[in-house]
């Protein structure tokens, strides 16, 4: 039994247990009561992907799944991408001044931003956010305050 212990596989069900400690952050942090406010629901979705790309990539290690070994991309567009994406507007919009809701052209990247694989939709994605929040970077604040 302690045979099939070996130390490669000890690392593989210690990297497998790291889903199981993320997840339940999300659970207290009561995500699903923000669903009627995208700019905010956006951030807890982005935050879920880490446990998810962690428990793809558990699968991949442990369970030779074939099908979860870009589990890094998971990781890459899913949880830094998307949180990326998800605090931008959120900054931009709080630091300007302006009213703490999604601009039309966010969900629009919010929802092409998972198809990102292509360089091409990752880019139209941050375009869209330059488009609708560049303006509020480039003009004072709409409350006149300085900042």
């Amino acid at each position: 039994m302690l045979a099939l212990l070996t130390p490669r596989r000890l690392r593989r069900l210690r990297r497998a247990a790291h889903p199981a400690c993320a997840a339940p952050q999300e659970s207290r942090w009561q995500g699903l009561r923000t669903l009627g406010r995208l700019i905010l629901a956006v951030l807890h979705l982005a935050y879920l992907m880490l446990p998810l790309a962690l428990a793809v990539k558990a699968a991949c290690l442990l369970g030779g799944a074939e099908w979860a070994a870009d589990w890094l991309h998971l990781q890459g567009i899913g949880t830094v991408g998307l949180m990326t994406l998800a605090v931008m507007p959120r900054a931009t919009r709080g630091h300007t001044a302006h009213p703490l809701i999604a601009a039309p052209a966010m969900n629009v990247a919010w929802v092409l931003l998972p198809y990102a694989a292509a360089g091409a939709l990752w880019v139209l994605a941050f375009g869209l956010f330059l488009l609708a929040h560049g303006p509020m970077l480039l003009r004072p604040r709409a409350d006149g305050k300085p900042g």
